[in-house]
């Protein structure tokens, strides 16, 4: 019978003691994960300070882009419209260039011309040979005022354009072709370098012209 009684009184006080072993683990894995819990919390903080750093120098970021972008279009318009009173003396027209977001992602340059009487016009509705020069000096400027390489490639971008207006861009090319490299495939141009492609059976060679000026040489020999 006392040795029943000891058993038990064994079985109790190693069950007490599994118990307080037990106890004392989960109180450390308690402890641990509260330990974790802080550090991730101060994480947590720095992180989120970090975030609105970063929130109020995008804020920033984008307004000082946003003044930037206005005062580019601007030059660029003023440059434009230049052009566009001393192509179209009789006839004044101007344009202007607003900045939306295609699918709020990318940014997008709507470009709106307006006539003397004030009519207003897209892009598309302005005829070939306008669009093209409107094209031709925004991508000069956007060129020059992201101070990219400076060579622009031309391929019959004059192609329809009144021959007044054709020599108006013509004089631009020269005076910009001290700043700007320009490759150009045109009909009826006689301006810097220029080069035949001479095909001979199925090989095409680009050699150096050899007259002075092409297209008056060809009307000289026309004549």
């Amino acid at each position: 019978m006392s040795l029943g009684i000891f058993n038990t009184v064994d079985e109790i006080l190693q069950n007490s003691r599994d118990f307080i072993v037990e106890q004392e683990t989960k109180a450390k894995t308690k402890a641990n994960i509260g330990s974790q819990l802080e550090t991730i919390a101060k994480e947590l903080e720095e992180k989120g300070r970090t975030l609105e750093d970063m929130i109020r120098a995008a804020t920033i970021l984008g307004n000082v882009a946003d003044e930037n972008t206005q005062f580019i279009l601007t030059k660029i318009t003023g440059v434009i419209n230049s052009a566009l009173a001393e192509m179209f003396k009789e006839d004044k027209r101007s344009i202007s260039i607003k900045q939306t977001m295609y699918r709020n992602i990318y940014p997008h340059f709507v470009v709106e011309l307006e006539t003397e009487e004030g009519v207003k016009r897209t892009f598309k509705q302005s005829g070939t040979g306008l669009a093209q020069v409107i094209s031709f000096l925004f991508t000069v400027c956007l060129i020059d005022a992201r101070k990219g390489r400076k060579l622009i490639v031309m391929d019959e971008l004059l192609n329809g354009l009144h021959p007044d207006a054709k020599v108006i861009v013509k004089n631009l090319i020269k005076v910009l072709s001290d700043k700007f490299q320009f490759v150009i495939v045109e009909y009826g141009v006689d301006i810097g370098k220029q080069y035949e492609v001479v095909k001979t059976n199925s090989v095409a060679d680009v050699i150096p012209y050899q007259g002075e000026a092409y297209y008056r040489d060809l009307s000289l020999k026309e004549e």
